[in-house]
């Protein structure tokens, strides 16, 4: 019982944050044309609050609390959080990027449903008009979010390289380097692979669940 009322209030504060952060970004679109001010100082802090919050999904499913897979969860929480703090933190020229203002929307839209989403299964109350919406935004939200978040390290790789942002170079008391504007490239040839897995995961899903649902008003009829 305990473990379901943290799990409710866990996810009612995630729709509040990501809807507040939404709220921000239609805001910032409808008063500015300058890509850069629709991500204000506070949809930055927001989602450097609600986004680095994601990551105690991981220990859900570590612990047991939730089904999902804890090695899968971890990377999809943390290519979120490599955006907001490793990409556009460090970088703050990329925030004039169209990619951003992409993934902002894509991302808010997909968390308020999906928070709404899990909050409700969780009391067993669930509204089809939310399932429906888990199982079909997601076809066009996905691709956008990635396509947003590999324009916005498309963006910023530039001064990555440049600056040699957190890159470590040779010699060093470790007597190691690492290269970031490498990594980062390896990170977008990941994001397509990674895009196909869930998407079709998620295509698969749709179809079991929203067939069931549809079987389930039909005998209700």
């Amino acid at each position: 019982m305990l473990a379901k009322s943290y799990l409710v209030a866990y996810n009612g504060i995630q729709f509040i944050g990501w809807l507040y952060i939404f709220a921000l970004s239609c805001v910032g679109l409808t008063k500015s044309n300058i890509l850069k001010d629709i991500y204000s100082d506070q949809i930055e802090a927001a989602l450097k609050v609600f986004q680095t919050l994601a990551f105690l999904e991981v220990l859900h499913a570590m612990l047991g609390l939730v089904k999902s897979n804890a090695a899968q969860t971890f990377g999809q929480v943390f290519s979120r959080n490599y955006i907001v703090w490793l990409i556009i933190d460090q970088v703050p020229s990329c925030k004039s990027s169209p990619g951003v203002t992409l993934l902002l929307f894509a991302w808010s839209v997909t968390e308020v449903v999906r928070y709404s989403f899990y909050a409700l299964q969780i009391i067993n109350q669930p509204v089809y008009i939310i399932t429906w919406l888990r199982y079909t935004l997601f076809i066009v939200l996905y691709p956008m979010g990635v396509l947003g978040e590999m324009w916005t390290v498309y963006s910023a790789q530039p001064l990555i390289q440049q600056k040699q942002i957190l890159s470590v170079a040779m010699p060093n008391s470790f007597n190691m380097s690492f290269n970031f504007f490498c990594m980062t490239w390896l990170q977008q040839c990941l994001w397509p692979l990674g895009l196909y897995q869930l998407y079709t995961y998620m295509l698969r899903q749709r179809s079991k669940v929203l067939d069931k649902e549809s079987l389930h008003k039909e005998k209700k009829r």
